[in-house]
């Protein structure tokens, strides 16, 4: 991957800085120490989402988080006014809101009834914890809109895997210039061509030039912003994807994990789902809640919710350590038992995400288990101890392992 220029900025702006872990923390120490000259900002909410990897076993997470970004970043300021939403009532409510849904001694159910309304149907934009749900809500949601058709020409479409491939430029001349494109995960793209193999998808992208330089561009443009001798602007690539990659790596953007909007601000009506589901913590209620512009606008879904038998879960877990210990003991690695995995670290681990692509770690229970949560261990010589071993997913861990052996 091209190294990011940051010769044109004065000002670099680390955001979700809570949300980072430890590796990425140090990346941007170091970066700190090279670049004096920048002024360099960070923003986050240490009651939002979690990182994946454990900062410290032997710290609260919270006092430990604030002193490793104390460490970077050691003047701080506190803002306690919620920008995005609209009305002063909501803002006033916002504080009870918080200390209702971080309160272990309250229950969410009761929290959410004070502050929200019930609903069983989805909204324009949906919130879900689990995967399956919220492709479920996708569904429903496309019913409703009385859509019949596999896809439609103005649907967005969600990336849930990384997809590297070849798109189109608009030129100036009315030609098309290819390039090498990326789709990332969890940013949306719009349909724009449907064909019996193949569908065209477009990405809006923006960029920062110098404002002299805009008359040596190329490709069709759109000025969004000038200021202090820079502009921003924006350009759209169009890809063109077969059916058959558009099923693996994108999915309907009517609803999205929690874990994924983070950041993100919606101002459209919001519908919750997954909020009594036994995994959800309350930063991921809290996460979502604050993703509205306006109270008014959050529902929460009271419907009838996809069964979850969390003991078959458990077993399962069992049995993957049973598998690990195998492993270990056949590959003569030695290991301490007391440091060993355990049930409760993968059960913890399957609240997070995955450390590697960020995907939430869904567990799908019928006649068998199929999970995708596994243990990868950072060193390959070592065995399974909760020293050595982070969550990731299935598929991230066989790319990793087929590298590895390749």
């Amino acid at each position: 991957m091209q190294k990011f220029d940051d010769s044109l900025f004065d000002v670099i702006v680390f955001d979700e800085i809570f949300n980072c872990d430890l590796l990425i923390l140090r990346r941007i120490y170091e970066y700190s120490l090279r670049n004096p000259h920048k002024i360099r900002l960070a923003i986050g909410d240490s009651d939002q989402n979690r990182p994946v990897e454990l900062w410290s076993t032997e710290i609260d997470h919270k006092e430990y988080s604030y002193h490793c970004i104390s460490v970077i970043f050691q003047n701080q300021i506190l803002l306690k006014q919620n920008k995005r939403l609209k009305n002063k009532e909501d803002i006033a409510m916002l504080d009870n809101i918080k200390k209702d849904i971080l309160n272990p001694k309250i229950s969410v159910s009761k929290t959410v009834a004070k502050y929200f309304t019930l609903t069983d149907k989805p909204s324009e934009n949906n919130i879900a914890y689990r995967n399956e749900v919220a492709d479920d809500v996708s569904r429903t949601r496309r019913s409703l809109l009385n859509k019949d058709q596999p896809y439609e020409i103005g649907e967005k479409l969600l990336c849930k895997k990384f997809y590297k491939t070849i798109g189109s430029k608009r030129m100036k001349d009315g030609s098309d210039k290819k390039t090498e494109h990326r789709c990332n995960k969890n940013c949306s793209y719009t349909i724009t061509d449907i064909n019996p193999d193949s569908i065209t998808i477009k990405d809006t992208c923006n960029r920062v030039v110098l404002s002299d330089e805009l008359q040596y561009l190329q490709e069709e443009i759109t000025e969004i912003k000038q200021k202090n001798n820079y502009t921003l602007y924006s350009y759209d690539v169009y890809i063109k994807i077969p059916i058959s990659k558009i099923k693996h790596h994108f999915t309907y953007a009517y609803c999205r994990t929690g874990h994924s909007i983070q950041g993100i601000t919606i101002d459209t009506a919001i519908t919750i789902y997954d909020h009594n589901f036994y995994y959800t913590s309350r930063e991921w209620l809290w996460t979502a809640i604050t993703r509205a512009t306006d109270f008014k606008q959050v529902y929460f879904y009271n419907g009838k919710s996809q069964e979850f038998n969390r003991e078959r879960l458990l077993s399962y877990f069992r049995n993957k350590i049973a598998g690990y210990v195998d492993q270990d003991t056949k590959a003569k690695r030695k290991y301490d038992k007391t440091k060993y995995i355990t049930v409760e670290w993968l059960e913890d681990a399957f609240s997070k995400t995955c450390y590697r692509c960020s995907c939430v770690f869904d567990a799908h229970i019928s006649q068998s288990v199929r999970c995708n949560l596994t243990a990868d261990r950072q060193i390959c010589d070592n065995a399974h101890t909760i020293d050595n071993i982070v969550p990731c997913c299935v598929e991230c861990n066989t790319s990793a392992s087929d590298k590895l052996e390749h």
